[in-house]
C-alpha cells in the first residue's frame, strides 16, 4: 500500500514489475507505480481519481471453510479468481507497505507466495457481485441458512393422504368449434383485422388491405389444416396437380401470403409507456388464451408443471440460446393429472417479478403455484426441484414431487448412497430429513432415478413386470409409490408435446406468427382434452371419441367456411346470386357439427342434373330426394308431407 491505496495485478517488467492501482476497474484508476526486483519504489504516474478505500481485517479462508462450501458436490461458490484477489489489503502481519522510506526487501519472498492473498471483503457492491456471479454459475447453491445444518438419516417416511382427490368436473358435451371459440371468440378477430389493416397501410403507404375478421378466421383454418396435412413447400398446397382444396379453396396462395407476413395484433408499432413486457407484440393474444386457461375449475388435485420451447428461427432479443436444447422461447405449462392446462407463462424467468432467492427453477413453480389450491400435488422435473422448494411448498399448504440432481442435495456427502456398479434392478434407498423424503431407485435399464418429495416417500414398493432389452423378457422389478405417482401424473405433459408438434413443419421467421401458431395449437389441444374429460365423464363410450387429428379438423372446417357477413335479422330476405353453382355430384362426407348448426346460407337447390333422387341423410328418414343444400352438399328431403330440411339444420 502507497498512501492508503492498494495495488495488485503486477506484471513483469525489465529490472522490475509494475502494479496497478485497485481501484482501476470500479473507478477507471490509471495509476501505476513502478518497483525494482529489491521491491524499492522507482516511480509512479498519474493521480487517483478517487479517495483511499475503507479496508477491513479478514479471517484467512481455511480448508474445513472450503469443504463445507463445496459439500454439494458441484461448482463451488469460489474459484481460482477468489484465491488471487484484485484488492490485496493485507494487515500488519501480512501486509506490504510501499512507503518511499520503507524497505521492501524484507517481503520480498512472501509477496509472491500465493498463500498471501486473501478474500477480502472491501465494499458491498464486490459481495454482492461475488454472490450474482456464483449464484448464475451454479444452481446448486443453497440460500437456506438451515441447509448447511440439514441432517439426513435413514428411516421410514409417513405418505400425505390423496385419497379425497377428485377427477375433472364434467359439464355439457358440445361441439368442437363450441370449445375452440372460449379461447378466440369472435372479438379478438374483429381486433386481428382492425390492426392488420393498419399496419399494412403505415408499412405500405396508405395501401388499402381490407381484410375482414372473417378472412383471419379463414387463415387460422387454414394454419390448422397445414399443420395436420403437412408439405415440403408452402406453395404445393395450390400447385396444379397436387392442390390440396381444404387449402385452395379457401384462398388463393398470394392472399395467404400477404396475410400471413402483415398480420398483427396490436394497433401501433412502439411498445406502450410503461411497457415491460418483451412479448407486448403478441400479448393480447397471450392474455386472451390464458384467461380462457384459468377460468377452467380447480380442484385439490395433481397437477405438473414443465416448460415447453417454442421454436424460432429469426431474430428475437427473448430467445435463451441452450446447448442441449432447441432455441426458442420457454413456455411454463402448468396441467392437471389429465393433461388439461389450467395456467402457463411465456418467458416468465425473465420476468422482474420473479422470486430468484432460491434459484430461477424454483422461482417459476412457486409464481404459477399461487393459484393452485391449497392440499394439491405438484410434479415437475429436475429443472425446477430443490429440496428449498419444497421446504417452501410445505410451508404454502402445498405437496410436491420431482426428480432432483445429486448436487442439488443441501450436505450431499452426509449421504450414504450406493454407486450404480453396486446397486441392481429394483434397488431402493430411502433417506429422510424433516418432511423431505431422498428415493433413490434402480430401473430395468441399471439408470437410476432420485426423487425428492415432500408428500411421498418409497416405503411402499409394488412389483410390476418391465421387458428385459437383455434377456428378451418381463421381468419382475419392485418400483416405489413415489416413482410410480411420478410417471402417472407427468404423462399428461408428454401427450401435450406430442399435440403441439403438429405445426412443427409451418415455417417462418417471423418470433410473432410462431408465437400466434404456438396459442393456436395451445388452444385447440385444451379444448380436445375438455371434450374428451365431459365425454368420459357424462358415460359416453370412448370409441366414438374423436381423436385430435379429427378434432383440429373439425374446427378447421367451421373457421374456413365462417360467413363474410353478420347473420341477418330477415330470413326471408334471399339472395339468389349466393347460390352455389352445382357440378358433378360425389358422396361427401357429413358437414361439422359447427356447420351443420351455423345458421348461414344454407339453402335448399334442386338438383335436376340426377337421374335418380339420392338418400335422405337425415338420421332415421329412408327417403330419397333431389333437393340438396347449397352449404353442407348433402341432400335432404323437402316436400309438403316431410321437411327434413328443416330438421336437419335445427339443433
Amino acid at each position: 500500500m502507497l498512501d492508503g491505496y492498494s495495488f495488485s495485478n503486477p506484471s513483469p517488467l525489465p529490472g522490475g514489475e509494475r502494479w496497478f492501482c485497485s481501484g482501476r476497474t470500479k473507478w477507471k484508476c490509471s495509476v501505476c507505480l513502478h518497483v525494482n526486483d529489491d521491491y524499492e519504489l522507482v516511480s509512479i504516474s498519474n493521480e487517483h481519481t478517487h479517495l483511499p478505500p475503507v479496508y477491513e481485517k479478514t479471517s484467512p479462508i481455511t480448508s474445513a471453510w472450503k469443504v463445507d462450501i463445496t459439500s454439494d458436490e458441484n461448482e463451488s461458490e469460489f474459484d481460482a479468481s477468489d484465491y488471487e484477489d484484485r484488492d490485496i489489503a493485507l494487515d500488519s502481519g501480512s501486509e506490504m507497505s510501499l512507503d518511499e522510506s520503507e524497505d521492501c526487501s524484507a517481503v520480498k519472498d512472501r509477496s509472491r507466495s500465493p498463500t498471501r492473498r486473501r478474500r477480502t471483503q472491501s465494499t458491498d457492491s464486490h459481495a454482492s457481485r461475488d454472490r450474482s456471479r456464483s449464484g448464475r454459475r451454479s444452481r446448486s447453491v443453497d440460500s437456506d441458512p438451515s441447509s448447511k445444518s440439514r441432517k439426513w438419516r435413514q428411516s421410514s417416511y409417513d405418505d400425505k393422504d390423496h385419497s379425497q382427490y377428485q377427477s375433472y368436473p364434467a359439464l355439457t358435451c358440445r361441439s368442437p368449434f363450441e370449445y375452440f371459440q372460449e379461447y378466440f371468440d369472435d372479438e379478438f378477430f374483429k381486433t386481428c383485422a382492425e390492426c392488420t389493416n393498419l399496419y399494412y397501410k403505415r408499412k405500405h403507404r396508405g395501401k388499402e388491405l381490407n381484410t375482414t375478421a372473417a378472412e383471419i378466421k379463414n387463415l387460422f383454418g387454414v394454419f390448422l389444416v397445414m399443420g395436420c396435412i403437412s408439405y415440403p413447400r408452402t406453395h404445393m398446397y395450390w400447385r396444379q396437380k397436387m392442390q390440396l382444396q381444404l387449402v385452395s379453396n379457401v384462398m388463393s396462395r398470394d392472399r395467404f401470403c400477404l396475410l400471413r407476413e402483415h398480420i398483427q395484433i396490436v394497433p401501433t408499432d412502439k411498445a406502450p409507456a410503461g411497457n415491460k413486457s418483451a412479448l407486448w407484440k403478441v400479448q393480447p393474444a397471450i392474455d386472451t388464451v390464458r384467461k380462457a386457461c384459468r377460468k377452467l375449475e380447480r380442484i385439490p388435485s395433481f397437477y405438473s408443471v414443465h416448460e415447453h420451447i417454442i421454436r424460432l428461427a429469426g431474430k428475437s432479443h427473448n430467445k435463451p440460446c441452450s446447448k442441449s436444447k432447441p432455441i426458442g422461447l420457454k413456455n411454463y405449462i402448468v396441467t392437471t393429472g389429465e393433461g388439461l392446462i389450467v395456467d402457463f407463462e411465456i418467458n416468465c424467468s425473465k420476468s422482474p417479478e420473479l422470486d430468484r432467492s432460491i434459484g430461477e427453477g424454483p422461482g417459476v413453480i412457486l409464481c404459477l403455484a399461487q393459484d393452485i389450491p391449497r392440499g394439491s400435488c405438484i410434479y415437475f422435473n429436475k429443472y425446477f426441484n430443490t429440496i428449498p422448494l419444497l421446504d417452501r411448498l410445505s410451508e404454502m399448504g402445498l405437496h410436491g414431487t420431482g426428480t432432483i440432481g445429486a448436487n442439488r442435495v443441501p450436505n450431499g456427502k452426509e449421504l450414504n448412497l450406493s454407486e450404480k456398479e453396486d446397486m441392481k434392478s429394483g434397488d431402493i434407498q430411502q433417506y429422510v430429513s424433516g418432511e423431505v423424503a431422498l428415493v433413490k431407485w434402480v430401473d430395468t435399464r441399471n439408470k437410476t432415478v432420485l426423487i425428492a418429495s415432500n408428500c411421498t416417500g418409497g416405503d411402499q414398493v409394488k412389483a410390476v413386470q418391465k421387458f428385459n432389452k437383455k434377456g428378451k423378457e418381463c421381468i419382475p422389478v419392485k418400483v416405489p409409490q413415489v416413482v410410480m405417482n411420478y410417471n402417472k401424473n407427468m404423462g399428461g405433459v408428454d401427450g401435450l408435446h406430442q399435440a403441439f408438434e403438429y405445426n412443427k413443419t409451418l415455417r417462418s421467421k417471423k418470433w410473432t406468427l410462431k408465437v400466434l401458431i404456438h396459442l393456436l395449437d395451445l388452444a385447440v389441444a385444451n379444448a380436445w382434452r375438455q371434450y374428451r374429460l365431459d365425454r368420459q365423464g357424462l358415460g359416453q363410450s370412448s370409441r366414438k371419441d374423436k381423436d385430435l387429428l379429427w378434432f383440429r379438423l373439425d374446427v378447421a372446417d367451421c373457421l374456413t367456411n365462417c360467413p363474410e357477413r353478420e347473420r341477418r335479422e330477415d330470413a326471408s330476405d334471399t339472395d339468389d346470386n349466393a347460390l352455389l353453382t352445382l357440378g358433378k355430384y360425389k358422396h361427401t362426407a357429413p358437414p361439422s357439427v359447427g356447420k351443420r348448426y351455423d345458421g348461414y346460407d344454407h339453402l335448399p337447390i334442386v338438383d335436376d342434373s340426377i337421374q335418380s333422387p339420392r338418400a335422405c341423410r337425415l338420421e332415421q328418414c329412408n327417403s330419397r330426394t333431389k333437393v340438396i343444400c347449397s352449404k353442407c352438399n348433402v341432400y335432404i328431403c323437402l316436400s309438403r308431407a316431410n321437411n327434413c330440411f328443416f330438421a336437419y339444420h335445427k339443433k
